[in-house]
């Protein structure tokens, strides 16, 4: 049951992002709904504000997490795992950049395709 709220609460922040501005004082601009796998700009893009999409990356390892010991596909929940944390990373870099005033759009959202990724899961683990 746990597994299933952290794995919704992740799915809505995937979808549901609050944006602020990309400028140190991060004033709330708004909240989006974004409905897409993964999107990825590593060097800038046009959306020059940032979201709370690293919220998502949370809860998808605490997901992974409280799923570890039930599951029997290790693997898996070890990629879920290690893309949840280059996810949460790379927010952390994109909001540190915004401190040195060199932030430039950069973004990495894949929380949607985790969350998938984490459903799958989940529904081997209750077959077996």
């Amino acid at each position: 049951m746990k597994e299933r709220a952290l794995l919704i609460l992740s799915f809505i922040f995937s979808l549901v992002l609050f944006t602020f501005s990309a400028d140190p004082t991060l004033n709330f601009l708004n909240v989006k709904i974004s409905f897409s796998l993964a999107i990825f700009s590593g060097f800038s893009s046009n959306e020059n504000y940032i979201t709370t999409a690293f919220i998502s990356y949370i809860f998808l390892l605490l997901f992974s997490f409280v799923l570890w010991k039930k599951s029997n596909n290790k693997n898996l929940i070890l990629i879920l795992v290690a893309l949840s944390i280059l996810g949460f990373l790379f927010e952390l870099y994109s909001i540190s950049k915004i401190s040195s005033n060199s932030f430039s759009g950069q973004r990495l959202r894949m929380g949607v395709a985790l969350s998938l990724l984490g459903l799958s899961i989940l529904h081997k683990t209750q077959k077996s």
